[in-house]
């Protein structure tokens, strides 16, 4: 099976925060994947990051949300260039978003928490 793309559906409880964090942060609004109930988000082609409200999410899936745990998911954004991974941290700095930073030998990234909660990775492959 060849996928020609995705999308990572995840849950939000204040959609304005998160899209104006991801903003923030330099990614791109799909404004026909978004509505007052969801924003999507350009990652590379044809890769997406979709916020869903419990609203959208129970209409798509025609089921109630169960719970909203947050805390264990990771999401990874892979950067070519270290460059880049100063820029993001000095974006950081000034809007005053708290966030660590990992170096050794193999990788170095920058790791932080969206409004939601859920953990935010960058990552440079030395």
């Amino acid at each position: 099976m060849k996928v020609s793309g995705y999308f990572t559906n995840l849950l939000t409880h204040d959609l304005d925060k998160t899209k104006s964090f991801y903003e923030l942060l330099g990614f791109e609004r799909v404004l026909q994947q978004s509505s007052e109930d969801s924003e999507a988000f350009l990652l590379t082609e044809n890769t997406y990051l979709l916020f869903l409200t419990e609203k959208k999410f129970e209409k798509f899936h025609q089921r109630p949300v169960t719970s909203f745990q947050v805390g264990n998911q990771i999401i990874s954004f892979l950067i070519k260039e270290m460059k880049e991974m100063h820029l993001m941290e000095e974006r950081l700095k000034t809007n005053h978003i708290e966030f660590g930073v990992f170096d050794d030998d193999v990788v170095y990234f920058i790791h932080l928490k969206d409004p939601n909660g859920y953990l935010i990775e960058f990552v440079f492959e030395k």
